[in-house]
């Protein structure tokens, strides 16, 4: 009767215990918790993304909050994320997670809400029988594509169109939706702070701009790098 016991409990285990997704690949049927201290790691170990809280805040509101970022794997905890995807919305607990949910990526609180999201991703006609994977790429870019699609042309959004202060090697060549990188507001804060740096294409100039989008730096391709008083007019269709 005991071993009988056993071999049930056996199989109640194995049938509870999910699926492990890929170290680089996020499934629909998945998700990437907080509680669950996971993280998805590149191709050659080189970027790691996951849930942090940054070290050495000055209050205990900013202890407790919550980011998604990418990091270099193994990275000192000194060391800020290169990229961070709800910089704005941090989750106040440690019981949110990442999944997907109609084909976007989006991120939960404790009690289901919505607090960020890639609402904005171009649903392409899907191929037959094709799911929804995100997955992070040996260059760091982390991409939602359906799974049977890894072209990067097709990707349905990405994390190299939406860079937050840092621009990785290779991030020039994706399409470009905001190719702006903003400050963060303090060391402890990755909220968007008061200086950006955007390229104009037209003329070929980057400027590092303040928070009332006036240049205090600009370099020009093939000329010194200068100082400048702004001669003209930064739109938002730039930034």
């Amino acid at each position: 009767m005991a071993n009988h016991q056993t071999v049930i409990s056996y199989y109640i285990v194995l049938i509870l215990v999910p699926f492990v997704w890929s170290s680089n690949t996020l499934t629909a049927n998945h998700i990437l918790s907080i509680s669950s201290n996971r993280t998805m790691i590149s191709p050659g170990n080189v970027f790691e993304l996951g849930f942090f809280k940054l070290a050495g805040s000055n209050t205990k509101e900013d202890s407790e909050r919550w980011y998604l970022g990418l990091w270099f794997y193994k990275a000192s905890s000194k060391m800020k994320p290169l990229w961070v995807a709800n910089r704005e919305t941090p989750l106040y607990d440690s019981k949110g997670a990442l999944k997907i949910y109609k084909s976007n990526l989006v991120i939960v609180n404790q009690s289901g809400n919505i607090i960020w999201s890639s609402s904005n991703a171009v649903v392409h006609s899907p191929p037959k029988t094709s799911s929804v994977v995100a997955e992070i790429l040996s260059n760091g870019n982390f991409v939602l594509r359906y799974s049977d699609d890894n072209r990067g042309d097709s990707f349905l959004w990405e994390s190299f169109d939406y860079p937050t202060d840092t621009l990785l090697p290779g991030s020039d060549s994706a399409k470009g939706v905001n190719r702006s990188l903003t400050s963060w507001i303090s060391n402890n804060k990755p909220s968007i702070g008061i200086y950006s740096y955007a390229l104009l294409s037209r003329n070929q100039e980057m400027f590092l701009l303040d928070a009332k989008s006036s240049p205090v730096y600009r370099r020009s391709f093939g000329l010194k790098d200068t100082l400048c008083t702004w001669q003209g007019i930064l739109t938002a269709s730039y930034i």
